[in-house]
């Protein structure tokens, strides 16, 4: 029977297998008969550690006396052929979790060997080839009732998604709250839009006056600053209505199926063409064109009579009429202009209450 000191020590797999490679089938029947498995008795952890090794030192027991019978033609140590073996099982767990997954499968070079670079047996690595070149050709196999160009069968090497990358969130625009997919436009504030809701902004702001100038946080949105992520159209358009929302005393087309806006007022009569229907206007009297006579001012009184009656307070920039519904005193014109509904004069410099209790 083999000597104890021959036992393996703390340096190992390596000496686990010299171990074995020098067990008899005495040895290993006697590591049985300390563990022999009864129904009645429990083993301990180390009568249960000492029967699972001898199974295993039986089975190795049998590849050793091969070996020792000259079934290996390569030279190789036992402990080599052994480590070989350990490795080719490892490789073949690789390929079974690959084909399982649908991931490329592993090659040689992917795997480290688990006792250092040791070489495979020649009858090992074309088995394996062949094994590899199997598995591959299966992979790529079209159904058999499906065309093999079909796209539910077409094989693409992509490459796989790298793994424990965190996606980078989307940022959310400013207006709509949605996630911005496409171009993130910056506010002078800072805030982010995306370029549909930019679009929207400029184009409700040449439409509606009351929404011009386009602001975010009371900043207003400078069109050279954001002319490029708008078409040309609405660009054209945000132009020719800035410049008359700007105007604080227009003159509009006196036809009144155009109604175009042509130019700033001026004081003495001057005929101005429109380019849309061809009629022209007095630049003074805002009337049909009368050139070679004065202006005939049109008598206002009483539309004024009528504004005192209902209360009605006129803009001091434009002359325009406005009516308090409701709410303060404090009057935004359509020409931007601030002033006193009460008294009519610029907000903030007169002494009128700002408000009645009333009204709000």
């Amino acid at each position: 029977m083999a000597s104890t000191s021959n036992r393996p020590n703390a340096n190992g797999l390596a000496s686990v297998l010299q171990y074995i490679t020098l067990l008899d089938q005495d040895d290993i029947e006697d590591l049985q008969s300390h563990t022999g498995p009864s129904v009645d008795v429990v083993l301990s952890d180390e009568e249960l550690a000492r029967l699972l090794f001898a199974q295993e030192a039986s089975s190795l027991l049998n590849i050793s006396k091969d070996y020792a019978s000259g079934s290996s033609t390569e030279g190789r140590s036992l402990l080599e052929e052994l480590t070989a073996m350990e490795e080719m099982a490892r490789f073949d767990h690789e390929m079974a979790v690959a084909l399982s997954e649908g991931r490329p499968l592993p090659t040689r070079g992917d795997l480290t060997p688990a006792l250092g670079n040791t070489p495979v047996p020649v009858g090992v690595a074309s088995e394996q080839a062949s094994a590899d070149a199997t598995a591959e050709e299966e992979l790529n196999t079209p159904e058999p009732d499906t065309p093999a160009d079909s796209p539910s069968n077409a094989t693409t090497d992509l490459p796989s998604p790298p793994e424990n990358v965190i996606p980078i969130p989307l940022i959310d625009c400013a207006v709509c709250g949605e996630p911005i997919a496409d171009t993130v436009v910056v506010m002078p504030c800072g805030h982010e839009v995306d370029n549909g809701c930019l679009q929207i902004m400029f184009r409700k702001a040449a439409e509606d006056e009351s929404l011009f100038p386009p602001t975010c946080c009371r900043t207003e949105l400078p069109l050279n600053d954001f002319r490029k992520y708008l078409s040309t159209e609405l660009v054209t358009l945000y132009e020719s209505k800035s410049l008359e929302f700007r105007t604080k005393n227009r003159v509009y087309c006196s036809r009144p199926s155009c109604s175009r806006f042509l130019t700033p007022a001026v004081d003495e009569p001057y005929s101005i063409e429109c380019q849309v229907c061809r009629t022209r206007t007095c630049g003074a009297c805002k009337e049909q064109a009368h050139i070679g006579r004065p202006c005939d001012r049109r008598d206002d009184s009483e539309v004024l009579g009528l504004a005192k009656k209902e209360g009605w307070q006129r803009c001091y920039s434009c002359r325009h009429l406005v009516e308090l519904t409701q709410g303060c005193y404090h009057m935004i014109c359509l020409c931007k202009a601030q002033f006193c509904y009460l008294c009519a004069t610029p907000w903030r410099e007169c002494t009128c209450p700002q408000f009645a209790e009333e009204r709000l």
